[in-house]
């Protein structure tokens, strides 16, 4: 048998979207039996597994976020080279240097735009200039989920600045930041303050006190302290190691399924993920998967709603191989390699 990809996933495909970003929230089904003739049409046979990251819940409203960075440029006189690293740890990215070169005097709209354009070249990343005179380019992922790491590699002859739209450091965010008794709106961390300028939100929870929220950074004190915008010391209780947690643009991934980054046509499961059932639906010998979204009901699809991709799992002669093959109710099972192929043209 083919993989066989429904109409709703064809009209996504061929309307601009990647296979990997409309599965950038995936859940994978395994029943027993042969498929139904297509993709749309009702699940069949008897249903035995459904694989999440780590066999955690997912639930059917479940997306991920995507990371979200902003770029000002700086010099932009004449002719300059702006070198870019990008890093994506699961795709096996570490520090590519990415090197735009603008030529010629122009404004720095210009030279932003031109930028933009360039980075949008990259297949994980999308661009978009302020327009507003300011040097400003907001890069979002196009994977939502997908973690990475954007930083000038230096060397350049333009300047440009790279901020993470994350409370903390562009390599990480806090864990246990301080809020001292005597004086409790200021936050003390080391580095917290070369990390976090003015405007930058620090969300704070946990900690010893009752007192959590988020706090907008106004006064650079010291690499080790800000001021934040609320009059904390006002509330009763006190907040000692207090987490700081990710905010607005930081990369957040739910339970769901991701492919990684494509090899010679090929999505794959990323090496280091477990795709896992923690219990079993029922008992039985895998016969076919379906891969969709984590609302997809699995009911006939006769408006070409849900995007699916279905075959058969064989240890020879299918489409996918799951171990082990036969399964138990209750008990888990994990999914250790996949691969999914888009159909080719040959002559």
């Amino acid at each position: 048998m083919t993989v066989k990809y429904s109409r709703a996933l064809l009209n996504d495909i061929q309307g601009g979207r990647s296979v990997r970003s409309i599965y950038e929230d995936f859940v994978l089904y395994v029943h027993e039996g042969a498929p139904p003739t297509n993709p749309e049409d009702a699940r069949i046979g008897t249903k035995l597994a459904k694989y999440t990251l780590s066999g955690a819940a997912c639930a059917t409203t479940d997306r991920s976020s995507a990371a979200i960075y902003k770029i000002t440029v700086g010099t932009h006189v004449g002719t300059e080279v702006f070198p870019l690293d990008l890093t994506i740890a699961s795709d096996g990215i570490t520090a590519a240097t990415h090197q735009y070169t603008h030529s010629g005097v122009h404004t720095l709209d210009d030279v932003t735009r031109e930028f933009a354009k360039f980075i949008n070249d990259i297949p994980q990343l999308m661009a978009i200039p302020s327009g507003y005179a300011d040097g400003v380019i907001m890069v979002m992922g196009r994977i939502a989920g997908l973690d990475f790491t954007l930083a000038d590699h230096g060397g350049g002859t333009g300047t440009f600045t790279v901020y993470k739209q994350i409370c903390g450091p562009v390599t990480g965010e806090w864990t246990s930041v301080t809020f001292p008794t005597a004086n409790k709106d200021y936050v003390n961390k080391a580095g917290i303050g070369t990390a976090n300028p003015a405007g930058y939100i620090i969300h704070v929870t946990g900690g010893t006190g009752a007192t959590v929220g988020s706090y907008r950074v106004i006064l650079f004190v010291s690499a080790d302290s800000v001021q934040v915008d609320r009059a904390i010391h006002a509330e009763a209780g006190d907040i000692t190691n207090g987490t700081c947690t990710t905010g607005p643009g930081a990369a957040i991934r739910v339970a769901s399924l991701q492919f990684t980054f494509p090899t010679a046509g090929v999505l794959s499961k990323p090496t280091g993920e477990t795709w896992q059932d923690a219990s079993n639906d029922a008992s039985g010998t895998a016969g076919y998967f379906t891969i969709c979204t984590p609302d997809d009901p699995l009911t006939i699809d006769s408006s070409y709603v849900y995007k699916r991709v279905q075959g058969t799992i064989a240890t020879v002669g299918g489409d996918a191989a799951i171990d082990p093959a036969t399964m138990t109710a209750a008990a888990p099972s994990n999914i250790n390699t996949f691969t999914l192929t888009l159909p080719t043209s040959k002559t």
